[in-house]
């Protein structure tokens, strides 16, 4: 005799307006290899209270590319963010950016 499939369960959640959900985020971008460049970056995030919780540097031709883990932060404010670091001259191309969903490092990045 088969076993019985467990019965569902069902809960009504709150629907958050767009934005809310906070989560950390991964982002990369690329930008200009030069003093003060970092401090920008830094301080873009923290005028939209967006922490930086871990950072690695990788050298590229002339410039540099950024990997970003923030802490959690909410999605709006992660965007306007990203949007303020899009405008600075001192980054290049288009800024990627994931939700990170799990708590497993990145060991190719250094922080396994």
């Amino acid at each position: 005799m088969g076993r019985a499939a467990p019965a569902p369960c069902w809960r009504q959640l709150e629907r958050l307006e767009r934005g809310e959900l906070a989560s950390p985020f991964y982002v990369r971008l690329e930008v200009d290899d030069r003093t003060g460049v970092l401090a920008r970056v830094a301080g873009v995030f923290s005028d939209h209270g967006v922490s930086v919780a871990r950072l690695v540097q990788e050298q590229n031709g002339d410039g540099a590319v950024l990997h970003i883990v923030t802490h959690e932060a909410r999605t709006g404010d992660v965007e306007q963010a990203l949007g303020d670091l899009e405008r600075l001259e001192e980054t290049h191309g288009r800024l990627r950016s994931l939700r990170v969903i799990s708590d497993r490092g990145v060991e190719g990045l250094g922080w396994a």
